[in-house]
């Protein structure tokens, strides 16, 4: 394997918690390949109790100890994990565990994690006369652990989607880029020039739950750079957003929204303070380039980079106005959609970024819609009543962002508008 270090890495997804506003809430060489003949899974009676184990063709492990997660499941997660792109370092990932319960030492925020483990192979050499017919060549290699927590509260493949994604996306990168791309080295490495990260100094070398160092982290933010160029599509969930327009007249709603890491189009990278990865000329690139067989590479992108930049340049832009109900106030950010014929829709997610820097998703609004959001106070005249319905949104200071995903997994973002609240008329 190209790097051979010795050392032992965790990396972790760490999701974001519900917002706690009032209200919050509405190459080199590889390994010997398995056998044909070996079995696609190994029997449950061959494991200890409460564990769980599916094995591919390929040779990876899939190893659960929730009893939830057996037999098929454990299939359609290996076959979940194999819809990332990958290439070569798949032989690498040694196996997948789901755990029960949270990340060993308590922490809540920690879905899921990433480790390279020192492993020792044995490699059959047949030299008759010389060597013993059972002789193996002992050669240590690092392979990939990916693990799963809180097993017990997901149901399916597509509920652990984002975090093999994220996860595989540390094996991708560690494998594949140079061996600058380290914790004392990093800005020595391609990926640090190709991202452009040189203009951002709060970018760092470490692992660390710790929030603003974690969202800072070049590894992390390879692995979700990963994730948007070559995760799978059940990685980047859709989550429907409706603002407080919309929620008129029901009498039990959640003022404001929230995200987390599992919903794509409105967290789509955990670092929402710079640009989206396929908003960076040269990355997707970079990344395709470590994918095997050149016209696969090319099939699988649907999008070159002409169509991207093309895309870019006619990006919506924002616009707020104020419209006033019974002195009440309501804003509305609108735009103009993409023009239809021009390409695929997409589906555009209005999110809001508040002065904590937390993202306050408003308005998920589908091809056909009227491309417009609400915050603020609406009201609704009903028997000699006026009823009126507040997000508390609008106050001080917010900067709206626009996210565009489309049917091909490419998402981008608009430039942020910012409103003042406070000195607005």
């Amino acid at each position: 394997m190209k790097k051979a270090s010795l050392f032992i890495l965790l990396l972790s997804l760490c999701l974001f918690q519900p917002l706690s506003m009032a209200g919050a809430s509405a190459g080199s060489d590889s390994l010997p390949p398995a056998s044909s003949e070996s079995p696609p899974s190994l029997p449950e009676a061959d494991s200890p109790d409460g564990e769980y184990r599916y094995r591919t063709r390929e040779g990876l492990m899939i190893v659960s100890y929730v009893d939830a997660w057996q037999g098929d499941k454990l299939a359609e997660a290996a076959e979940e994990l194999k819809r990332n792109k990958h290439g070569l370092e798949m032989e690498y990932l040694d196996r997948v565990e789901i755990h029960p319960g949270s990340e060993p030492n308590g922490n809540q925020q920690v879905s899921a994690s990433y480790e390279r483990e020192l492993q020792q192979v044995g490699i059959p050499i047949h030299l008759s006369g010389f060597l013993p017919e059972d002789y193996q060549l002992k050669v240590n290699l690092e392979k990939g652990v990916i693990r799963i927590y809180k097993g017990e509260e997901k149901q399916a493949a597509e509920d652990i989607a984002t975090d093999l994604a994220h996860e595989y996306g540390h094996h991708f990168t560690f494998f594949h880029f140079d061996d600058a791309f380290s914790p004392k080295e990093f800005k020595e490495s391609t990926y640090y020039q190709v991202r452009r990260l040189q203009q951002y100094p709060k970018v760092n070398g470490r692992s660390d739950y710790e929030e603003e160092i974690h969202r800072w982290s070049i590894f992390e933010i390879a692995a979700e750079d990963y994730h948007q160029l070559l995760g799978s599509p059940a990685s980047k969930r859709i989550t429907h957003y409706f603002d407080i327009s919309e929620k008129m007249g029901s009498t039990t709603y959640q003022p404001v929204n929230t995200a987390s890491r599992y919903d794509f189009n409105a967290i789509p990278q955990e670092n929402w303070d710079i640009p989206l990865a396929f908003q960076v000329e040269g990355l997707h690139p970079y990344f395709l380039s470590f994918l095997e067989e050149p016209i696969g590479v090319a099939a699988l992108a649907p999008f070159p980079r002409q169509k991207t930049a093309e895309l870019t340049a006619r990006l919506p832009i924002l616009s707020h106005r104020v419209e006033e109900h019974f002195t009440f106030k309501k804003h509305i950010v609108e735009w103009d959609p993409i023009e239809e014929g021009y390409a695929e829709q997409p589906v555009y997610t209005l999110v809001a970024i508040n002065r904590e820097n937390r993202v306050i998703p408003i308005k998920t609004v589908y091809p056909g819609e009227k491309t417009a959001a609400v915050v603020g106070t609406v009201t609704q005249a009903m028997d000699s009543y006026i009823y009126y319905y507040q997000d508390g949104l609008d106050q001080g200071s917010l900067d709206f962002r626009l996210y565009l995903q489309y049917p091909d997994g490419r998402v981008l973002a608009s430039e942020d508008l910012t409103v003042d609240f406070d000195t607005d008329d």
